[in-house]
């Protein structure tokens, strides 16, 4: 079997990117025989790097002319460019806001990783699509050390500089440890070292559920300017608010919360460390590369 996994950018670092390598690195783990296709150059080479570590050829701009058995391709501005390259095409969509994320119809079948995208896609495009959640490597994700009783270590994945400045302060005032990795201008490939060096975890979408897997406590939080509602989020993740922060791809969107400096305070009340050993049981039930996989080869196998 010949599949292409197609990205936005395979080179530098973001979360649809790391699940398009992620998905390259499960295919070919499986002996499937398995290429890339990045649709820029742009960017410190660090996924790229490590796509060509595993042997994967990586064709950056300039598409393949080889046939394909199947397409698995996300974000618009790959779509283009591969249109031509034959092969059963699953498309995936990763959120609702950006223009990348908006469809490009050559698709054979259509994917969302949350219920919210799904929705977004029937009501403004009339588009019906699959759900498979986000698939985390829990191999990769995994806990290596224990997780403290109170907070005393935090790491920000928050891509927002004003509001990691904000954490910054308000950290440094209750005598917390904290750091931060965003990926613009902070960024490293082996994210998973700092996450595990952290009690406590803040960021929204994919850094959630790898966090999750790593055994951490997760607070759902970031400002991202395209949802233009200032720092938003879900709070702490919880057995009994995660079946609904997920619809929304733990994306702080669920709630639409925006929180004051006070209101990260007082949300840091919630933290029970024995939530890291709930998140890293549920990632494993329910989210993990394997199972996301699977569905995907399943739905070409009853589709194509």
């Amino acid at each position: 079997m010949n599949v292409l996994v197609g990205g936005g950018n395979l080179i530098g670092i973001g979360g649809s990117e790391n699940y398009s390598y992620t998905m390259i690195h499960e295919l070919h783990k499986r002996g499937i025989n398995v290429d890339g296709f990045s649709a820029t150059s742009n960017g410190k080479p660090l996924l790229s790097k490590k796509i060509k570590e595993l042997g994967v050829k990586l064709y950056v701009e300039e598409p393949p002319t080889t046939k394909y058995d199947l397409i698995l391709s996300s974000n618009k501005t790959t779509v283009e460019p591969i249109s031509f390259v034959d092969g059963f095409r699953i498309h995936t969509f990763h959120g609702i806001h950006v223009n990348e994320e908006q469809p490009w119809k050559v698709a054979d079948v259509d994917v969302s990783i949350s219920e919210e995208t799904q929705s977004h896609l029937e009501q403004t495009y009339n588009i019906t699509s699959h759900l498979i959640r986000n698939g985390v490597d829990t191999d990769r994700f995994s806990p290596t050390k224990p997780i403290n009783k109170t907070i005393k270590n935090v790491l920000s994945l928050a891509h927002s500089g004003e509001l990691n400045h904000r954490l910054e302060i308000i950290f440094d005032k209750l005598g917390i440890n904290f750091t931060y990795k965003e990926k613009i201008n902070n960024t490293s490939f082996n994210v998973e070292d700092y996450i595990n060096d952290a009690d406590l975890v803040i960021t929204i979408g994919r850094g959630v559920y790898e966090a999750m897997s790593c055994g951490r406590v997760v607070l759902i939080l970031d400002d991202r300017k395209y949802v233009g509602c200032g720092s938003i989020g879900d709070g702490i993740v919880t057995d009994k608010n995660i079946d609904y922060f997920i619809q929304n791809n733990c994306s702080g969107r669920y709630t639409n919360k925006v929180f004051t400096d006070e209101g990260i305070i007082n949300e840091l009340s919630k933290y029970d460390y024995h939530l890291g050993e709930f998140g890293r049981d549920y990632v494993q039930k329910h989210l993990t590369i394997e199972q996301s996989v699977d569905k995907y080869l399943e739905l070409y196998e009853q589709l194509r």
